[in-house]
């Protein structure tokens, strides 16, 4: 009995850190309320140039899959371990190069060229066998034990900010691995050029070498989000380790500046939770490249 136990938590902890490894991978290769489907999501005021906001080039076509099940080593019998997944999918109607980008980041390279349908049910298959413990890792439980081996998988995406030059989508990713001290999650965030239908990067926003200076005003602005004078008081009451705040191209952008997003363990402790940092269009001035998309959002005195 003692040996069965011994097995079974060292099982837990072998699975529990594989999960921790697969959740990061996918937040970092490229979601945490769900919009319903709708015909005119737009958005968009505040930037210096008024006629590339025009509102008739915000419209954008949206359509949804949702799933909310649960998948077993037995689907017959719905017995054994299991896992529940829940995905809210939002991507937009009516164009093929957006859709697969949405499908890209939402779940993979190797998703892109299927259809919104195809790509969560492939997904899906491959939650399952990442999730499901196969038979040979289960021999010598009782079937009171495999029921008890549930994780469970939640993966929504939500559109952060549109206009007519950037779509900004946020997807959150929430896992629990049965036998985990706890669940994972983060966000990832991805902003699409709606002129080149591709995806931005800081490379395409800022100057060669703009990661010192981009780091001081991460740095800079994160004291000043969380009402602190010191890094040393930063980290003891707030437990968030500034020297590892640096740039981690996981941004959204909007009209009012961009908000850098730092998962779980990225420069503080799981319990601190999520790290979010906004930093102002204007702070950004000394580290634009020439004709970067932000300028569109700069007051004109400042361009």
């Amino acid at each position: 009995m003692l040996s069965l136990l011994y097995s079974f938590v060292k099982v837990k902890t072998m699975n529990y850190q594989r999960a921790l490894t697969l959740t990061l991978l996918a937040l970092s290769g490229v979601v945490l309320s769900f919009l319903p489907s709708c015909t005119s999501c737009s958005k968009g005021t505040g930037s210096a140039d008024s006629t590339a906001l025009d509102s008739a080039n915000l419209t954008l076509a949206w359509d949804s899959i949702v799933i909310d099940d649960t998948y077993y080593d037995n689907p017959e019998t719905k017995r054994g371990p299991s896992v529940y997944v829940n995905i809210a999918y939002l991507y937009p109607k009516g164009d093929s190069a957006l859709i697969h980008l949405f499908n890209r980041f939402t779940f993979g390279d190797s998703f892109a060229q299927l259809s919104p349908q195809e790509a969560v049910a492939r997904y899906i298959k491959e939650v399952e066998t990442e999730y499901i413990y196969s038979p040979d890792s289960t021999e010598g439980y009782s079937p009171e034990d495999l029921d008890q081996m549930r994780s469970h998988l939640e993966l929504r995406n939500k559109i952060h900010y549109v206009d007519s030059l950037v779509i900004s989508v946020e997807k959150s990713l929430s896992t629990y691995f049965m036998g985990a001290v706890h669940g994972m999650y983060g966000s990832s965030i991805s902003n699409v050029d709606r002129k080149t239908r591709s995806i931005i990067s800081e490379g395409d926003l800022f100057v060669d070498g703009y990661a010192a200076d981009l780091s001081k005003i991460l740095q800079r602005y994160a004291l000043s989000s969380y009402g602190r004078k010191t890094q040393q008081e930063l980290e003891e009451k707030e437990g968030i380790y500034v020297s590892d705040i640096t740039p981690n191209d996981n941004f959204t952008i909007d009209e009012k500046g961009l908000t850098y997003y730092y998962n779980p363990y990225e420069i503080a402790p799981y319990a601190v939770g999520q790290v979010m940092i906004f930093i102002p269009h204007e702070a950004l001035v000394g580290i634009l490249r020439p004709n970067s998309l932000l300028y569109h959002y700069l007051p004109e005195t400042n361009q």
